[in-house]
């Protein structure tokens, strides 16, 4: 008996699913609007955002923004209580995007942050469910899928630039897809905002561009760089040089963080930091292989979540909210379990998704610290594999993203 494929089936869940899940939202929303509400109030201070907010305050009075005096006195007077001041580690060109944020009303500047950044979540997890072919009809779906992934609502709630990445991600998958080369690549200046996150996305790019010879997308990186750059050059001048000596002399790989190389540290010994090269090391070896096998039917669509979990779980130095980034990888499984019409798969991912971002939400509220998450990447891999086994159990799977 001939099977048919899931891609040709009738986009039509049934009506339990739909009311389950309209339940689901409304009360994920009501949760997390109740802990994002007390963070907006004029005594709280967004952790990430202040450093944002100080290091612009500190450019537009043409000082040295990796100075840490100069944000430490910044960030006291916004209310910043800690013995040591929180420093920037983007590079100069994430000031193009910060800086209209930082206005001198520290309380005004943390409102529009938090509210852009919510605009641009929405956006993107909405992009991102018609990108991979979502069914009309129920693009709510992506809402509920967007505001219960724990990462987002981490980086929401410290003030995180991760959204902006993200917003490079999803433009650049849109574009390329579009085969509109320059745009993509101007877009990958988001991404650019902290490059070593998504590394083997940067390897890959290397490796596909030489090999396809787009090097439109090479110009549209150099002028977006170039643009978004000169841009804090205009008002502190020595701000390449002052940050090459700041990221020199104080590297953020001292901090104890969810990435596997980071926690083998933990477990280990801190002071043994050569620990974090391990991962990268079992990453490049992974892209290499993986390369192989899929050079030549290589479509970023179907091979971006691969190769973005693979960075995650293997970066030097990184955090929980950084899986935000993951997004598309779990949209695109939730809308390949929609589309085959298995009411238990759906089920199944639902309370999966829920599960494992409540126990994440869970040790958050508790106060635990992050790299106590180190096991929300590889249990999410683990979960993403498995959806694929329960989707496909019956029906004929698409060229495979793993």
């Amino acid at each position: 008996m001939q099977v048919r494929s899931f891609r040709h089936m009738p986009h039509k869940p049934t009506k339990t699913i739909t009311i389950i899940a309209l339940i689901v939202v409304l009360i994920a929303f009501s949760l997390e609007l109740r802990w994002l509400y007390p963070k907006m109030s004029a005594d709280h201070v967004l952790p990430d955002f202040i450093e944002y907010w100080a290091a612009g305050r500190a450019i537009l009075s043409s000082n040295n923004p990796y100075s840490p005096d100069q944000l430490f006195s910044l960030q006291k007077s916004a209310g910043w209580t800690k013995a040591d001041p929180l420093m920037m580690y983007n590079p100069p060109w994430t000031f193009s995007f910060t800086l209209p944020f930082c206005l001198d009303h520290y309380l005004l500047s943390k409102f529009l942050w938090f509210l852009f950044n919510m605009v641009l979540v929405f956006i993107c997890g909405d992009w991102i469910w018609r990108l991979y072919g979502g069914s009309e009809k129920y693009r709510y779906v992506s809402l509920l899928i967007t505001f219960t992934f724990a990462p987002v609502l981490f980086a929401i709630g410290v003030g995180q630039i991760v959204p902006f990445i993200l917003l490079g991600v999803v433009a650049f998958l849109q574009f390329e897809k579009l085969q509109k080369w320059w745009i993509a690549g101007l877009f990958l200046v988001l991404v650019a905002i902290k490059p070593h996150t998504l590394y083997l996305f940067w390897i890959a790019l290397l490796f596909w561009v030489w090999d396809r010879k787009k090097w439109r997308i090479v110009l549209g990186i150099g002028a977006g760089g170039l643009t978004a750059t000169v841009v804090p050059i205009i008002f502190y001048p020595d701000i390449i040089p002052g940050y090459i000596s700041f990221i020199s002399n104080q590297p953020p790989l001292f901090y104890i963080s969810p990435a596997p190389g980071s926690f083998l540290r933990f477990l280990l010994g801190e002071d043994r930091i050569w620990l974090q090269t391990l991962p990268p090391c079992i990453g490049l070896t992974w892209f290499f292989l993986y390369w192989r096998a899929y050079r030549k039917t290589w479509r970023w669509d179907q091979r971006m979540p691969a190769v973005i979990f693979a960075s995650l779980l293997t970066t030097p130095y990184g955090w929980t909210f950084d899986y935000a980034l993951l997004l598309p990888a779990i949209m695109k499984v939730a809308i390949e379990a929609f589309q085959s019409q298995q009411k238990k798969a759906i089920t199944q991912l639902l309370f999966i998704h829920l599960v494992i971002n409540g126990i994440a939400l869970f040790l958050r509220l508790m106060a635990f610290p992050d790299h106590y998450m180190f096991w929300f990447g590889p249990a999410l891999l683990l979960i993403y594999v498995a959806w694929y086994r329960i989707i496909f159990t019956q029906h004929t799977p698409p060229s495979p993203s793993f």
